[in-house]
């Protein structure tokens, strides 16, 4: 059978009963037709459904023969002797031949044979081909059975129906047809009339749509089109010039590629239902260009639904960024129409008042209604000067611009001199379009003006003049005096010891102090003369017309005691002296800046002689200043070049005469000035703040020698160091100080600390602090140069310290000088009742041995025992004392 051929067959009538079915055939034959066409696909569809099943049946009975045929084989190879069976399965065979070429079959003699082949029984070969031979006859009945059951269909029957009832229909149909040819002629003549103009319009409309094209690829709207998952399909020229982005980056992106974050998700939210429901979205976008820009759009978005499908998106986007600009400057500029503080009047061509701000309304006290229709000059108090309009008219006609101050009057009558500032706008045609008149009230500025030049010129906290006010002032004062005998003093006040009110009492304590001794001064000074406060605790007084030192001193001992006397700020009584220098001009020159250094100088001066006094300044004055300016210079580098050693003066027991410690001192050798003496340098490098670094050398270099000391058998309990209240000031100072101890290794308690009574004084929280961390250390404290300050027993109490030195001066002349010796012996005895013991230093002759032993002194230092040693002499007379030899 030919199976392919069988299915081409049934495919193509399958198409054709498809395309009867579909076609017009009920509409132009009527339903009888139709549904014989119908019947005709019923039978069609039954013949497919036999045919289906015949391929099968067929195909099995086919592959049946073959298997069969291969299974007689194996068993004649298998079984040759079996002829008997060898004969019954030839005759099988036989009979299939007949069965698959149709032809009349002995049913008996199948049977019997079949029944013959059954007996075989358990040999498995023949229950194959028994069972096969079953399978084969059963396909072969099912195969004549659907032969039989696709004759019974007469299709051929249905179909020739069918083409005879419609020929007939045809025919009759065909009559009419001929009819309605002539009229279709006729129709189609007119149609061809009517397709003619059609073209025309087409024609029309694909121009149209060309120009539409060129409109939207030339359009300054930016024209998006989406697909219907919005994907970007097409975007024009325009788009690319507004977003940065070319069309090629962005087809196939979605639109929010431009997004910019800047609207809430709400509104995108709101956005994209309207766009679901179909309904067309307008409004600003706040989108961002390519470059990061923020590009502002006014955008439609219609949905484009064809057939009721959604198929496209049309966006078309203005560029309103420069608007929006414009109108955010517009706001601005109006926001300051109204609250600028000067005033504003706009006026048109003829220079009638269009509109007043709040500001020029609140100035000139007139109402906007009262304004509008007016000229500017409504609020002038010159209104008929007629030669200064002139000249603004024509200043307005050359550059459009006018400033100037005049003198406005408010509705009251009252005058406020104003600054005016007058700007015209004009048309294409040159003419004036408006005018921008603005007032600057100036009775605030010129007010402030005098106070800047107050403060600019005066200490905000005494009133008094600043150092600018003198050096403009001095000059016209040195001028004056240049032609004449006259001379001018420039007394340079210093207060002693203020800082110390100030850091302890606090700077509202110190502020107060300060404007009641300005107030004092103001009161002692001359008509002619100018005080003024230079900063901190400095004071200048410039005294004019000066014939000699006589009168200048007299105002400084004026000066000095009215310093001197107490000043009572909240619950505090304060005392205070000052320290004056005084330079005359032109003796001690003739430039400002050369006499207030000179005078300046000479206040130093004073201080170095005790503080509370005057002095002169003088060429000798100079000549020290210029050597200390030299010392401290040296200085700076000292530390660096190694010009700095030290020497050890021994401190010993006054009972028994045993060294216990040595005294680190100071030395400067100095290759330019030679050996220079601790008096001199000891102040200078404390000013400086150089003391900080050389402290830090003299603790590791003493701690070395105390510790070589030890090594070679110079038994010594401790080795003392100064310290400084300029190094108390260091945050650092307790941490650096444990290094050092760390990196020498020496036992702290081996060390000690003199502390002057300065640093006492100076009693705050951090020094206590710093002590403390010393004691905790195992530092010993010691109070050097006692008596020379201003402390107490009292006072001392509060600290943690191990020793009193009784300072030089009092151990100097005794034991005669009867007050020393009681001032010595009444520091013996209250350092001891508070358990302190007592060294005294400058020990000179015997006599003054004896009698701060005789006292109960503890140790003693001086040049009557031993003058400050090198550290390895030092060795050579702790080891010359232990073994009992004479000392040198």
């Amino acid at each position: 059978v030919d199976y392919d051929g069988i299915d081409r067959i049934l495919q193509a009538f399958g198409k054709d009963i498809s395309f009867v079915k579909h076609s017009k055939i009920e509409e132009e034959f009527g339903t009888k037709s139709y549904d014989m066409v119908l019947n005709i696909e019923k039978l069609y569809l039954k013949k497919m459904d036999l045919v289906e099943r015949f391929q099968s049946a067929n195909t099995r009975a086919t592959n049946a023969v073959h298997y069969l045929y291969d299974l007689r084989q194996t068993i004649r190879k298998k079984f040759p002797d079996d002829v008997v069976r060898h004969k019954l399965m030839d005759q099988l065979f036989f009979l299939f031949g007949k069965i698959l070429m149709g032809f009349p079959t002995n049913t008996l003699l199948l049977n019997s044979d079949l029944g013959e082949l059954k007996k075989v029984g358990g040999n498995k070969y023949y229950n194959y081909f028994y069972r096969q031979t079953e399978q084969f006859i059963s396909d072969v009945k099912l195969v004549n059975n659907l032969s039989k059951e696709n004759i019974e269909i007469d299709s051929l029957a249905a179909i020739r129906a069918l083409i005879t009832d419609l020929s007939q229909k045809y025919h009759r149909n065909l009559n009419q047809q001929r009819a309605i040819t002539l009229i279709f002629f006729v129709l189609a003549f007119l149609i061809l009339i009517i397709l003619f103009y059609q073209y025309r319009r087409v024609k029309w409309a694909t121009l149209e749509l060309k120009a539409f094209r060129y409109a939207v690829e030339n359009s300054d709207n930016a024209v998006v089109i989406t697909d219907a998952q919005r994907h970007i399909l097409y975007a024009n020229e325009a788009f690319e010039q507004h977003s940065g982005y070319k069309a090629s980056e962005v087809l196939g992106s979605n639109p929010n590629i431009l997004k910019s974050d800047l609207h809430s998700n709400d509104f995108y939210k709101k956005l994209n239902e309207t766009l679901d429901r179909g309904e067309k979205w307008q409004g600003e976008l706040i989108n961002r260009r390519k470059d990061g820009s923020l590009l502002y759009e006014k955008a439609s978005i219609v949905p484009i639904i064809v057939d009721g499908e959604l198929v496209q998106y049309l966006a078309i986007k203005l560029d309103i960024t420069e608007y929006i600009e414009i109108q955010k400057k517009l706001q601005q500029s109006a926001a300051a129409f109204e609250t600028i503080g000067e005033g504003v009047l706009t006026t048109d061509g003829e220079r009638k008042i269009i509109s007043a701000n709040p500001a020029f309304i609140r100035m000139f006290g007139y109402t906007e209604e009262e304004l509008i229709g007016k000229e500017p000059t409504v609020v002038s108090s010159d209104k008929d000067n007629t030669l200064f309009y002139g000249k603004l008219r024509k200043e307005l006609s050359r550059s459009n611009h006018w400033s100037g101050r005049v003198q406005g009057q408010t509705k009251e009558g009252r005058l406020i001199p104003i600054w005016l500032t007058v700007t015209v706008v004009r048309d294409n045609d040159g003419n004036i379009q408006n005018s921008v008149v603005i007032y600057t009230n100036l009775e605030e500025i010129i007010e402030m003006k005098d106070k800047a030049e107050f403060l600019a010129y005066h200490d905000s906290l005494t009133r008094l003049p600043n150092r600018a006010y003198i050096e403009k002032e001095i000059i016209d004062i040195f001028g004056l005096t240049k032609e004449t005998d006259i001379k001018v003093a420039i007394l340079f006040v210093d207060l002693d010891r203020f800082k110390v009110i100030n850091d302890t009492l606090g700077h509202y304590v110190g502020d107060k102090m300060l404007v009641e001794l300005a107030s004092r001064l103001k009161k002692i000074l001359g008509k002619n003369d100018i005080l003024a406060r230079f900063g901190g605790d400095e004071f200048v007084i410039v005294m004019g017309a000066v014939s000699d030192n006589h009168v200048i001193n007299i105002l400084a001992e004026k000066i000095l005691s009215a310093i001197r006397e107490p000043i009572t700020v909240q619950e505090y009584h304060l005392n205070m002296t000052a320290s004056i220098g005084i330079a005359i001009y032109p003796n001690d020159g003739e430039e400002i800046s050369i006499i207030i250094k000179h005078a300046d100088a000479a206040m130093y001066h004073a201080k170095e002689q005790g503080k509370d006094n005057y002095q002169f300044y003088s060429t000798q004055l100079s000549i020290e200043m210029h050597r200390r300016l030299d010392l401290e210079q040296k200085l700076m580098y000292a530390v660096e070049k190694n010009e700095f050693s030290l020497a050890y003066q021994p401190q010993y027991e006054l009972k028994s005469g045993k060294i216990c410690g040595a005294e680190a001192l100071l030395r400067w050798n100095s290759p330019d000035l030679g050996i220079v003496s601790p008096a001199q340098f000891i102040p200078v490098v404390e000013e400086t703040g150089v003391i900080v670094t050389i402290g830090y050398f003299v603790l590791r270099e003493a701690a070395r020698a105390y510790l070589q000391w030890r090594e070679e058998g110079a038994e010594l309990e401790w080795v003392s160091i100064n310290l400084s209240s300029i190094q108390f000031r260091q945050e650092d100072l307790l941490e650096n100080f444990r290094r050092i101890i760390d990196e020498t290794g020496i036992d702290a308690g081996n060390l000690e600390l003199e502390i002057t009574e300065r640093c006492l004084m100076d009693y705050t929280e951090e020094n206590l602090a710093i002590l403390n961390g010393f004691r905790k250390m195992g530092c010993r404290i010691s109070i050097d140069d006692f008596g020379t300050g201003y402390s107490s027993m009292g006072y001392l109490k509060d600290f943690s310290i191990d020793s009193i030195k009784i300072d030089k001066s009092f151990v100097d002349h005794l034991p005669t000088d009867a007050n020393n010796a009681e001032v010595s012996t009444a520091i013996i005895a209250l350092s001891h009742t508070l358990e302190y013991t007592v060294v005294a230093e400058g020990i000179e002759t015997r006599e003054q041995e004896e009698f701060l032993r005789g006292k109960g002194c503890d140790y003693g230092q001086g040049y009557y025992f031993s003058r400050p040693l090198k550290s390895e002499a030092l060795i050579k007379f702790v080891k010359n004392r232990q073994s009992g030899y004479p000392v040198e």
